[in-house]
């Protein structure tokens, strides 16, 4: 709710100013934190509600964090395809020799194959990414995520 109101705000302070808001976004920390991933069907009704909330709030982007577990990268196609303007990513990590994680970029590549053949014209792809080394809090959507402490805010110019 809070994030919610901290966009409204800043719109009308910026618009207030003359400035032209095209979108307001919010990203959040990894979804897994607080939609249980391990029951497709439960996990569709609270990101269903969260995107209810965004809409209700005036969000039209909402980045729900990355996919980390792998019953996290299982329903995130799923997920997606509530709406076209939730986004997420998938981190592929990589070993100390710099190695990325094989089995990790599988699997995102297969989240990206279920959203080219599932969604309309395969634009479910633009709703995901698929990082590596994306570190919390990095203010590029949607890739970024939260992690601990207070609320941050970003703005994109261009």
């Amino acid at each position: 709710h809070e994030a919610g109101m901290v966009n409204n705000a800043v719109k009308r302070a910026l618009e207030e100013k003359g400035y032209v808001v095209q979108t307001t976004r919010i990203i959040t920390n990894p979804f897994e934190e607080y939609i249980q991933v391990s029951d497709v069907d439960t996990a569709l009704s609270m990101a269903s509600k969260l995107l209810q909330y965004a809409d209700k709030e005036g969000v039209e982007f909402l980045s729900i964090g990355p996919a980390l577990s792998g019953d996290a990268v299982v329903v995130l196609p799923e997920i997606l395809k509530l709406g076209q303007n939730l986004c997420s990513s998938i981190p592929v990590g990589v070993n100390d020799a710099g190695i990325p994680d094989m089995e990790r970029a599988l699997q995102a590549a297969k989240v990206c194959r279920r959203l080219s053949l599932e969604t309309e014209g395969g634009l479910g792809n633009f709703q995901m990414t698929v990082t590596f080394n994306a570190r919390p809090n990095t203010p590029f959507f949607p890739i970024g995520f939260h992690r601990g402490g207070p609320m941050s805010f970003g703005i994109g110019c261009h």
